[in-house]
């Protein structure tokens, strides 16, 4: 389903959001045995965070794991969306820049998308997993300084299959409830 949620529009129109599709244009990111990749299994997540972003009135661009375009990267928020390993594990994780230059912001932003994501998927938030490869991600040193930024990894290519892989849907929703609960003025 790619509905709306009735808050999309006024939360999001005339927001501009970058989301990096994870690996895109660079490599396969966690590889499982089966075959599976992480680039792929991302891909289909983005397209549909892309379209509901749009539909809600947002403009929105889908970059690639080292875009160009993130050098200065200016945009109310930059979303990098990710998959775990292949491991039998389940469980999400979402982090910030460890040297943000507005962390209550990040922090914020942090909270909410992982308070979305939680209420839509079900899953629960992996904190102990959380690692310097998220909170030192590259991405966030090339960003322009006030663009808010965030890495979310969506589950594991193990133990989360049935829904990162078979339901993106599901899961695109759980980030853009997370976006949605971000625009909306603080207390509503």
């Amino acid at each position: 389903d790619l509905g709306n949620a009735p808050g999309d529009r006024l939360a999001l129109s005339g927001r501009h959001i970058g989301v990096i599709s994870g690996h895109r244009d660079y490599d396969s990111g966690a590889t499982c045995d089966d075959g599976r990749t992480e680039v792929a299994t991302i891909a289909p997540i983005a397209e549909r965070v892309e379209q509901r972003l749009q539909r809600a009135g947002a403009t929105v661009e889908v970059l690639g794991e080292y875009d160009p375009r993130l050098n200065g990267y200016a945009a109310d928020v930059l979303i990098s969306i990710h998959a775990d390993s292949c491991i039998e594990r389940s469980g999400f994780k979402v982090a910030r820049w460890a040297d943000s230059a507005m962390p209550a912001v990040e922090d914020r932003l942090v909270t909410c998308l992982s308070d979305g994501y939680a209420a839509a998927t079900g899953l629960l938030f992996d904190f102990n997993t959380i690692t310097d490869n998220m909170t030192q991600y590259h991405a966030f040193r090339r960003a322009a300084t006030q663009t808010a930024g965030a890495i979310i990894e969506v589950g594991y290519l193990g133990g989360d299959w049935a829904l990162i892989g078979e339901q993106p849907a599901k899961v695109a929703d759980g980030i853009v409830d997370g976006l949605v609960c971000f625009f909306q003025p603080e207390g509503q």
